[in-house]
C-alpha cells in the first residue's frame, strides 16, 4: 500500500505541476510518442519553418542515446499565426518505468521584442533612422571579413552635405536637421536591399555596396536626386562624394582614408560632384 501511495502521489504532483503551471509542459517516451509527435504532424506543424531542423537535430541526439539537459530557443506558431518565441528545457525521467523526456516551455516573446528594441536603440541613429557609426563599423568589418576569405568585392561612398554650417547658421537647425532627414531617405530610397546606409557623424554618410566593383553610377544617382531637395531661402542641397573600391590588404582605416581624400578632392573642384579615388 506504501508504495501504491508514494506512485498515486507522485502522479498527483505531476499532473499539479502539469496544469497549474503557466507555461507548457509535454511529456513523452522515446518508444511511443515521439515518431508520432515529431514526424506525424502534431507539434512539428507549429514549429516555425527555420527552426524544425534545430528541433530534429535534438530529437536525433535523444534516439542516439543523448540523455543530456537540452537548452534552447524555439519559435512557435500560434493558431492566429502570429509567431512567440519560447524556451525550451529537456531532460530525461523514467515515469512509469519508462524512459520519457519531460520537455517545458516559456514565453520568451516580450524578451524578445525588448531585445529587438533595444539593439534597434543602439545601432540606429535617432534622427535619420538610417544604421548608426558603431553598427556601420560592425557591418564595414564583416564586408571586409567576407571580401578577405572569399575573394568578394565590395565598393563605399563616402557623402558629406555642402555647405551645411551655413544652412544652420541661415535657415536654424530645425531645417538643418530636416535637411539631413531628408538626405537619409533620399539617399536609402535609391539603394538595393542589400545596399548599406549609414549616417558617419554630421553630415557625413557612409554607404557601403556589396558586390559592387563600380560605385560610380550609384554615387552620380545618389547626388542628383539629393539637388532636387530644396529649401526656402536656400535653393537646392548639394553632397560632395568621394567612393573607394576594396583591394585585398584593406582596412576600414585604409578605405575610408581614399574616399575622404576623393571627397576633399571633390570640394575643392567645386562641390556637388562625385569623385572615385
Amino acid at each position: 500500500m506504501e508504495i501504491i501511495s508514494e506512485y498515486y502521489e507522485k502522479e498527483q504532483l505531476f499532473r499539479t505541476l502539469a496544469e497549474d503551471n503557466p507555461n507548457g509542459v509535454v511529456l513523452y517516451d522515446f518508444e511511443e510518442d515521439e515518431e508520432e509527435i515529431l514526424d506525424k504532424g502534431a507539434i512539428v506543424r507549429l514549429i516555425h519553418p527555420k527552426d524544425r531542423e534545430k528541433a530534429q537535430k535534438i530529437r536525433q541526439e535523444r534516439l542516439s542515446g543523448d540523455r543530456s539537459l537540452k537548452e534552447f530557443d524555439l519559435r512557435l506558431i500560434t493558431k492566429g499565426g502570429k509567431v512567440k518565441w519560447f524556451k525550451v528545457t529537456s531532460h530525461v525521467i523514467n515515469y512509469k518505468n519508462r524512459e520519457c523526456s519531460l520537455i517545458t516551455f516559456v514565453d520568451l516573446t516580450k524578451e524578445k521584442e525588448r531585445e529587438r528594441e533595444l539593439y534597434h536603440l543602439a545601432t540606429t541613429d535617432r534622427l535619420t533612422k538610417l544604421f548608426n557609426r558603431y553598427a556601420g563599423t560592425n557591418l564595414f568589418e564583416n564586408l571586409i571579413h567576407q571580401a578577405e576569405r572569399y575573394g568578394l568585392v565590395f565598393s563605399l561612398i563616402f557623402l558629406d552635405i555642402d555647405n551645411f554650417k551655413k544652412i544652420n547658421d541661415t535657415l536654424g537647425h530645425l531645417i538643418g536637421d530636416r535637411a539631413l532627414v531628408d538626405v537619409a531617405k533620399t539617399i536609402k530610397k535609391n539603394l538595393r536591399k542589400s545596399d548599406i546606409a549609414i549616417r558617419w557623424g554630421g553630415e557625413e554618410f557612409l554607404v557601403l555596396l556589396p558586390n559592387t566593383k563600380d560605385p560610380l553610377p550609384v554615387a552620380e544617382k545618389i547626388r542628383a536626386k539629393i539637388s532636387e531637395l530644396t529649401y526656402e531661402g536656400w535653393g537646392p542641397i548639394t553632397v560632395s562624394a568621394g567612393c573607394a573600391v576594396y583591394s585585398p590588404g584593406d582596412t576600414i582605416d585604409s578605405m575610408i582614408k581614399r574616399a575622404d581624400q576623393a571627397l576633399y578632392r571633390a570640394k575643392s573642384l567645386g562641390k556637388n560632384r562625385v569623385v572615385i579615388a
